[in-house]
């Protein structure tokens, strides 16, 4: 449970952003020590970069990359998926 202290000089707003920090953080640490373990790998795209010609003349460029989280042994786990669909397949035909 996360918690944020309330005193005279906080808003409601400055209450939910504290309490979001906090939940902010507690999910990096735990994901770093997930990825620290080897228990998930982050896996990324090369950046690409995009620039084109705004009506008014100027250039805008943006750059983006694609990030995701992936347990480090995917293929296992979707094998180990199918396996047990399989088995409650089985074992609703012999009900």
């Amino acid at each position: 449970m996360f918690e944020t202290t309330v005193n005279h000089s906080h808003t409601a707003r400055d209450m939910m952003d504290d309490l979001l920090k906090k939940q902010e953080q507690y999910l990096l640490d735990q994901l770093s020590e997930l990825v620290n373990r080897g228990i998930i790998v982050i896996e990324r795209t090369q950046p690409v970069l995009t620039s084109y010609e705004l009506p008014n003349g100027n250039r805008k460029i943006t750059m983006g990359q694609a990030v995701r989280l992936v347990p480090k042994e995917k293929e296992y786990i979707e094998k180990l998926e199918r396996r047990i669909e399989s088995l409650k397949q089985t074992i609703a035909e012999l009900k």
